[in-house]
């Protein structure tokens, strides 16, 4: 919510126009750094909400473990300005595991990407028969997209494979 007020009366600013003259933004940085002017922060345009309250939001997918927020409220020419924010909500969405451009080469390889959560550990396991698995690898996937060639697979002549984040 934005307010300004001169001589004691609220002023009304024009909602539409880039020079108004209070307005607020709502930032992200994904790169989780504590600079509001940096180039890494995404801002919301400028929003102007004359005494009432309006929702602002903005999607980022953080780069690391951190990203950091940022409320941005500026205002001139009037003797006063007004800010109001409540209810602020940061929410994240599930990275599920997946295998995604798989395919098998004809001396039986199996070649893979798997998406997941960066920055932690993925656990590769394999199985004849879907009861009975056995570890392929653990391995660090430090951006969540991770290229993987199994060499084994080539002494099986069915695999079933799964992969599973480690916490």
């Amino acid at each position: 919510m934005t307010a300004p007020r001169e001589n004691s009366t609220w002023k009304y600013d024009v909602w539409n126009d880039q020079g108004r003259l209070i307005y607020m933004r709502l930032g992200i940085d994904p790169t989780g750094g504590t600079n509001a002017a940096a180039a890494s922060v995404q801002w919301t345009p400028r929003m102007y909400s004359h005494r009432h309250y309006s929702n602002l939001a903005k999607t980022a997918v953080a780069k690391s473990t951190n990203l950091t927020v940022f409320i941005s409220m500026k205002g001139t020419g009037v003797e006063w300005h007004l800010y109001g924010v409540d209810d602020c909500v940061l929410s994240r969405e599930e990275i599920p595991t997946r295998f995604r451009e798989t395919r098998v080469t004809g001396d039986g390889l199996l070649q893979t990407t798997i998406t997941s959560k960066a920055n932690r550990t993925t656990r590769i396991e394999a199985s004849t028969n879907l009861v009975n698995w056995f570890l392929v690898t653990n391995v660090l996937n430090k951006t969540g997209v991770l290229p993987l060639a199994d060499t084994s697979s080539t002494n099986h002549q069915t695999l079933f494979y799964r992969a599973r984040v480690l916490q």
